[in-house]
C-alpha cells in the first residue's frame, strides 16, 4: 500500500473549463479537457491516470458543470458517482473550489485536499509527484495553503509568477519556501527580471490545503459565497449558484493569505491555454513547423502549428500561422493572434 492510501489526502480535479480558445477542436459541448488533445487520452483522463500513480481513485474528484457529468461518467467509468461533483453553472473558481471542499470536508473533517487542473501537460511525472507529496506534508504540518512553484524554463509573459522568500528548514526533496506574493501576468521586461532573478517560480494555480483552513478562508474573505452554500441545507443549489460572484481563488482568496508556503520543482510543466501552447509539447520539423498529426503536406512553410484529426491539410509557402481542421470547423490564424480565438466563439454564439 502507498503512503498516501494511510492518509486523509484527496485530489480535487477542476474539469469545468470552457477552453474556448482551442476552438475548433474545443467546442461548448465538447470543452477541451475532454478532447484527445495531446495523447489519444483526453486531457481530464490523463490528469486522472497521473494522479491514480499517488491516490487511489475513490480519492480523487472531479469538479464539473452539471451538463458535462455525462462526460466526465462515460471518460471515467471507474471513478465512483458520489466523487463526481456538478456545478449547475460556472462561476469561475472560487465557488467551485468552496462547493468541493464543502462536500469533501463533509465526509473527512480531517481532509486534505490538492486542487488540481485537467489540462496541464506534466512529462516529468515522478518529479510532480515528489512535489506533490512534499506540498500535502507542508498543509499537514499547520494551517498555511501550499501552492507548487514551476521554476520558469524562459522568460514567459502568459502565465502568472509567485516571488518566493526564506526557505524553510527539513524540507527534503524539494525546497519549501514562504511565499511574498502574486505577481499577474507580467509585460516582457518585468518577467525578465523575475526570471533573472532566481526568485520568481511560475503559478500553476496548483493549491493544497486541509479543507477546514481553506473553508475557514472564505468564511472571512468570500463569506459570500461560503455562507449562502453552507446553508443550503436541500435548497435549489442552481437558484443560489447563479447569485454568487464570479471570482477566481488568487483573487478571492490566494491574494489576500499571508500564510503561504511554496513548493518548488523543476519539471517539464504545460498549461495548455492556446495554440500556441502546442510548440511547447511537440517537437517543431526542420522548418519550425508543429505538426500534430502525420496526415499533412508542407511545402515552403516555416514555423507553422498545424493540427488536424480527420482529412490532410496541405500547406505551401505559408509562415507564423496556426491551421486547425477538425469536423466542427476550419481555423487559420496568426500565431500573434491565438489569444483571440475565443472570439470566434462569441461570434459564433450570435450567429446560432
Amino acid at each position: 500500500m502507498r503512503d498516501s492510501d494511510k492518509k486523509n489526502y484527496y485530489a480535487l480535479i477542476n474539469a469545468g473549463g470552457s477552453g474556448t480558445r482551442f476552438w475548433p477542436l474545443s467546442t461548448e459541448k465538447l470543452p477541451k479537457q475532454f478532447t484527445k488533445l495531446v495523447t489519444e487520452n483526453s486531457l481530464l483522463q490523463d490528469t486522472v491516470k497521473r494522479i491514480e500513480k499517488l491516490l487511489p481513485i475513490e480519492k480523487i474528484q472531479v469538479v464539473c458543470l452539471e451538463k458535462h457529468r455525462d462526460m466526465v461518467v462515460a471518460q471515467l467509468p471507474e471513478l465512483p458517482s458520489d466523487n463526481i461533483i456538478s456545478e449547475p453553472e460556472s462561476r469561475n473558481t472560487a465557488p467551485a473550489i468552496c462547493l468541493s471542499t464543502l462536500r469533501i470536508h463533509a465526509k473527512d473533517e480531517d481532509a486534505i485536499i490538492a486542487s488540481l487542473h485537467s489540462d496541464h501537460v506534466i512529462p516529468d511525472e515522478k518529479v510532480y509527484m515528489d512535489s506533490l507529496l512534499e506540498a500535502y506534508t507542508a498543509a499537514e504540518k499547520g494551517d498555511s495553503v501550499v501552492t507548487i512553484g514551476l521554476k520558469p524554463t524562459r522568460i514567459e509573459t502568459g502565465y502568472g509568477y509567485i516571488k518566493i522568500g526564506e526557505k524553510l528548514k527539513g524540507s527534503s526533496k524539494c525546497g519549501v519556501y514562504k511565499s511574498e506574493g502574486f505577481r499577474e501576468k507580467p509585460e516582457y521586461d518585468t518577467a525578465k527580471r523575475y526570471v533573472e532573478s532566481g526568485n520568481y517560480m511560475w503559478n500553476g494555480g496548483m493549491f493544497i490545503y486541509r479543507a477546514s483552513h481553506m473553508l475557514d478562508l472564505f468564511r472571512k474573505h468570500l463569506g459570500e459565497i461560503i455562507n449562502p452554500l453552507e446553508n443550503l441545507e436541500g435548497g435549489n443549489l442552481a437558484e443560489v449558484y447563479k447569485k454568487l460572484p464570479r471570482i477566481s481563488i488568487d483573487y478571492g482568496i490566494m491574494e489576500k493569505t499571508d500564510n503561504i508556503l511554496v513548493v518548488s520543482t523543476f519539471c517539464r510543466w504545460t498549461d495548455i491555454g492556446i495554440w500556441t501552447s502546442m510548440e511547447e509539447i511537440f517537437e517543431k520539423d526542420e522548418d519550425g513547423n508543429c505538426v500534430k498529426r502525420d496526415l499533412s503536406v508542407i511545402i515552403d512553410s516555416s514555423d507553422n502549428i498545424i493540427f488536424s484529426n480527420h482529412t490532410p491539410i496541405a500547406c505551401i509557402g505559408v509562415k507564423d500561422l496556426i491551421i486547425v481542421n477538425t469536423p466542427n470547423g476550419v481555423l487559420v490564424c496568426d500565431k500573434s493572434r491565438a489569444q483571440d480565438v475565443r472570439k470566434i466563439t462569441e461570434m459564433l454564439k450570435k450567429k446560432e
